[in-house]
């Protein structure tokens, strides 16, 4: 069709005017240049027509002056140079810090949770390590004609002679075999909370409340200021075994006294003679009142003391390694019939001596209560 010619007269004369023309984009009328009514693009059309028609044209990222009018001809074409814009989607500074805000406030709820979640989780494999020493004390009863483990052997007052053990004695003899100083993988001697500290290194644990959550080497020599792990070779016990239990046992090494036999769980067998010319001898079964509630270990280092047992109390051997009541923690416990079960900070049961109160001692050992004797009723006359 050329310029000027009767056909494109015609056409100019069924052309909008500029005022139609602008209502018209604004409207459902407008079409994409290309669509030519027909084909591939007039879905295309179709669609934006009726977007603009709801008032959701700029909606798309679209502008007026993406599709400007040409003065020339009916129909709408882009200007040159010109194309059609789609906006990117993106957060804003303040969406984003909201966004961040709200998952610190999350995290911060949901970390103690997790805390707690694995403290529970180690104590539940410390409580299971001692339901599995336990059974493994019963089955030594069994083969030692109820005999209890020593707490360790020795010879004379002092120890000048290695200790070996009862960590050792049940690992040479099958009971628990462990790998030489295991510490926190792969050991039943060994709570997952153990803290890693010499509890003895002083000779004591003294009031620092870490030490009894700590470990002890055994065998070794007793120096009374120092323990100086050592094996023996000759009877059998080839490794340093690493452990974190209590044995609740007499403990008189160090000092000349009556030896008080049968006293509590076990005793440091061939010590003597005391002041009474009297040795240590292997306790067995016979002496239990009441096994299922007497301790025969806990969390903690080495063994005796009784008198010191609750939390915060200087020089205490129970390690309150695990979750409690209050400002108290738990220490899990293995009893004399093999069960185990976790005693807090302040209700574990003490023995007399020191600045206990004879009365609270007997009340804490009473039937229905854990007890640190073999014969309660005997012993505190209850």
């Amino acid at each position: 069709m050329r310029y000027g010619s009767a056909q494109h007269h015609a056409r100019l004369r069924r052309a909008p005017s500029r005022a139609r023309r602008r209502k018209h984009a604004g409207g459902v009328g407008v079409r994409l240049w290309g669509s030519g009514g027909r084909g591939a693009g007039d879905g295309v059309a179709n669609l934006v027509s009726r977007l603009a028609a709801a008032g959701s044209f700029f909606a798309l990222g679209y502008t007026r002056s993406v599709y400007p009018f040409s003065t020339d001809c009916c129909c709408y074409r882009r200007s040159a140079g010109v194309w059609p814009v789609r906006r990117t989607a993106a957060f804003t500074l303040i969406e984003l810090l909201v966004v961040i805000a709200i998952i610190g406030v999350l995290v911060s709820i949901i970390l103690p949770s997790l805390a707690g979640a694995r403290r529970a989780a180690r104590s539940t494999v410390c409580l299971s390590n001692l339901r599995q020493i336990g059974a493994a004390l019963v089955a030594y009863n069994n083969d030692h004609r109820e005999a209890v483990i020593p707490s360790y052997n020795m010879v004379g007052i002092n120890g000048d002679e290695p200790l070996d053990g009862w960590g050792p004695i049940m690992d040479r003899d099958g009971y628990i075999p462990v790998a030489e100083r295991v510490g926190r993988s792969g050991s039943a001697f060994y709570c997952p909370d153990t803290v890693d500290v010499e509890g003895m290194r002083d000779g004591q644990t003294g009031t620092d409340p870490d030490n009894p959550k700590g470990w002890m080497d055994w065998p070794n020599i007793r120096t009374g200021s120092a323990n100086i792990p050592t094996t023996i070779e000759e009877r059998g016990f080839d490794k340093i075994i690493r452990v974190a239990y209590w044995i609740n046992a007499i403990n008189p090494i160090g000092g000349t006294v009556i030896p008080e036999q049968d006293l509590h769980y076990t005793g440091s067998v061939g010590y003597g003679p005391g002041s009474n010319g009297a040795y240590v001898r292997p306790t067995y079964l016979s002496a239990f009142q009441r096994p299922h509630q007497l301790v025969a270990l806990a969390d903690g280092v080495y063994a005796g003391r009784q008198r010191d047992n609750r939390q915060f109390t200087p020089n205490c051997r129970i390690g309150y390694r695990h979750p409690g009541k209050g400002r108290y923690g738990a220490a899990n416990t293995a009893f004399a019939d093999g069960h185990a079960a976790p005693i807090t900070g302040d209700v574990f049961p003490r023995a007399l001596g020191g600045s206990n109160d004879p009365e609270e001692v007997r009340a804490e050992n009473r039937n229905g209560q854990p007890t640190v004797y073999a014969n309660p009723e005997r012993d505190l006359g209850l």
